[in-house]
């Protein structure tokens, strides 16, 4: 059988340091993503896949989310292990998709060996 909780404020167990329930659904993150060498998900939450586009856009890839996000109005932010190897969010693709690129310092390489890590805030649908 299926349990409701509804509250409008949690609070800690001092009865301390408040928050209101609109501020930690409307501040989590609704998606995010650990991606390896191979560009392939190893832990994630809230995507269903991950598309490697290659050829004519080398170092990137598309995330697809789960559940879509309201509107293509989210944002997104990222980052990638060193080197001054940069992550950018390139395009949203819907409120279901968007794309990633990897940014390689000093190389045309397709970036293989280095590890990315996406996180989306915005509201669901």
């Amino acid at each position: 059988m299926a349990s409701e909780l509804r509250v409008n404020t949690l609070k800690d167990a001092s009865g301390n340091n408040s928050v209101g329930l609109s501020t930690v659904a409307g501040g989590s993150a609704k998606s995010w993503n650990h991606i390896n060498q191979s560009f392939v998900v190893q832990d994630s939450l809230n995507v269903s896949s991950t598309t490697d586009e290659g050829g004519n856009a080398p170092n990137t890839w598309t995330i697809t989310l789960t559940n879509a996000m309201g509107s293509v109005s989210y944002a997104v932010s990222g980052n990638c292990d060193g080197n001054a190897n940069r992550l950018n969010a390139v395009d949203y693709t819907s409120s279901s998709a968007y794309k990633c690129h990897l940014y390689v310092a000093h190389s045309t390489s397709s970036g293989t060996g280095n590890i990315a890590n996406t996180i989306v805030h915005g509201d669901l649908a």
